[in-house]
């Protein structure tokens, strides 16, 4: 069992390993993101950290997540550097 405040995801374990942060309808509409979106489904780094349908993108340096908050509110606990609850209530 984890304890409060530890993180759920080690393999996230900094906010400056976020590459990019980006909503899923919009981007999804090129080639080049859906393919980008495949590729790390086949490598195995695709994770999603939501029951609820995606609406966002986080991009890191190793993983790739599915995030079902929109990235207007991922971006508000980027700028407030509140890694431990980036993902909160996403998967309880």
């Amino acid at each position: 069992r984890m304890k409060s405040g530890q993180n759920k995801y080690p393999f996230l374990s900094s906010p400056d390993e976020i590459i990019g942060i980006f909503d899923l309808d919009s981007t999804t509409e090129e080639y080049t993101t859906r393919e980008f979106l495949r590729s790390a489904e086949k490598k195995g780094i695709l994770i999603s950290v939501s029951r609820d349908i995606p609406r966002s993108i986080i991009v890191t340096d190793s993983f790739v997540y599915l995030s079902g908050f929109s990235s207007k509110t991922l971006h508000q606990r980027l700028e407030a550097r509140d890694l431990t609850n980036l993902f909160n209530n996403e998967l309880t």
